[in-house]
């Protein structure tokens, strides 16, 4: 049955990747450990050990003259309770304006926080040594890379990191965790990276290195502090607040007015990270006339 093929729906909740090479992924399911090829169009290809799945590609990448000639790639890293499906509009367009890009799949409501850092800590270094990178995150994906960046190993490795853009993430905890963790059922079905969004365990987490430019984009309703989601105290998306959003050291902020569900395909969210990449602003300059 290794060999058997069949469609997937590429992970979701259940698979975190482990390996990225061609559009194809070595994922890891979060019960059993086991492990799987999908190619770039989802179907999978091989099951077995992470070792057996990186050999079979490696048998295939010559039998079919892959090559992986990426030089710079765009990473994207969606939220709790999301998939990497949040992300395709914004995908097609940084394509379009030629930028290679790879969307992330973890099961971010099985595990707490650190695991997350330790599949993504294997990713970066089983597939993006010697490339330059680019992030665009969502929600908790932005706090998962603020510990990434710190791990010690990574940090070792010498990452060409570009620039990064955190959307709606929630930098100093969120208030909405602290009330969905009052009720049991939610508390279970959201994960144990829920109580980590707890502000008092943000306190003392880590913020990006120093070196790396990074920008933050939040979304708001009333710029009379009323937000979407009335129960969290300031201007939020329903679901994070905008003053929860921020974090020292951010080169550039952009607030939209927009929820939390929908603000990665927004059209002007799309453009200011585009901006962001490529100008490392979130605006558009305007030359004054003289």
């Amino acid at each position: 049955m290794k060999n058997f093929q069949f469609f997937t729906f590429g992970g979701f909740q259940l698979w975190g990747d482990l390996f990225y090479s061609c559009g194809w992924r070595i994922q890891q399911n979060f019960w059993s450990k086991k492990c799987r090829l999908l190619d770039a169009w989802n179907i999978r290809r091989f099951a077995g050990t992470y070792d057996e799945c990186k050999a079979q590609f490696e048998v295939i990448k010559e039998a079919y003259e892959l090559k992986d000639d990426v030089k710079e790639l765009v990473v994207m890293m969606h939220g709790l309770s999301r998939t990497r499906c949040i992300f395709n509009k914004m995908a097609k367009e940084l394509q379009a304006d030629g930028f290679d890009t790879y969307l992330a799949n973890y099961p971010s409501m099985r595990a707490d926080i650190d695991h997350h850092v330790e599949q993504f800590k294997v990713l970066m270094l089983s597939s993006f040594v010697g490339k330059k990178l680019y992030f665009v995150t969502h929600s908790l994906g932005g706090i998962i890379l603020r510990k990434l960046l710190n791990d010690p190993e990574i940090i070792n490795a010498k990452f060409d990191i570009k620039r990064i853009v955190q959307i709606a993430p929630p930098n100093q905890g969120s208030q909405l965790s602290i009330m969905i963790g009052k009720v049991g059922l939610l508390r279970k079905i959201m994960g144990p990276s829920l109580a980590d969004l707890n502000p008092e365990n943000m306190i003392d987490f880590p913020k990006f290195p120093e070196e790396i430019e990074f920008g933050i984009i939040s979304g708001y309703k009333d710029d009379d502090g009323v937000g979407y989601n009335r129960k969290l105290s300031g201007d939020n998306d329903g679901v994070v607040t905008v003053d929860e959003t921020m974090l020292d050291g951010a080169k550039a902020t952009y607030k939209i007015r927009t929820i939390h569900t929908f603000i990665c395909a927004n059209k002007s969210v799309i453009a200011a990270v585009k901006r962001f990449f490529t100008k490392g602003s979130f605006t558009v300059s305007r030359k004054t006339k003289k």
